[in-house]
């Protein structure tokens, strides 16, 4: 008698079968859906689909966090270029180091993790170097007027 199995010694069905040495025992082939070995470690297929629903759930988390994060960076570029501008009218310099380790330090002083202090500063100083170059192009007049 032959039998479609799939990698959890079940019947397509889904009803429990015992483990494959004793089914062999009983004369029954085994007859693989799915990876090439009866062998092969269990699949919990409820357990399969619930970490699926999980991970789509996340992920629908992970992209309202991904907007929220655009809007805010934008939003912050907004503020920066309001800062070149009255930069600009006073005579003052775009960069300004002790501002920007003023922000690393209090980033860092203010991380919860699971990000290190590393990865937190790396990501800030992206940021704060895309604003700096954003005041620099608007400073000079040149690309959009809108951001």
């Amino acid at each position: 008698m032959d039998l479609l199995l799939d990698t959890n010694a079940s019947l397509w069905s889904g009803r429990r079968l015992a483990p494959p040495f004793l089914w062999r025992s009983l004369g029954l082939k085994c007859i693989p859906i799915n990876p090439p070995s009866c062998e092969a470690a269990p699949l919990n297929r409820k357990r399969f689909n619930e970490a699926s629903v999980d991970i789509d759930e996340i992920r629908k988390r992970i992209d309202l966090l991904d907007d929220a994060l655009l809007r805010l960076f934008n939003e912050r570029a907004r503020l920066a270029l309001e800062i070149g501008h009255l930069k600009k009218e006073l005579g003052l310099p775009v960069f300004d180091p002790a501002r920007e380790k003023r922000i690393l330090a209090r980033m860092k002083g203010e991380n919860p993790g699971p990000l290190d202090d590393g990865a937190i500063v790396r990501l800030f100083e992206r940021v704060v170097d895309e604003s700096r170059r954003l005041e620099r192009i608007k400073s000079q007049g040149e690309g959009r007027e809108e951001c």
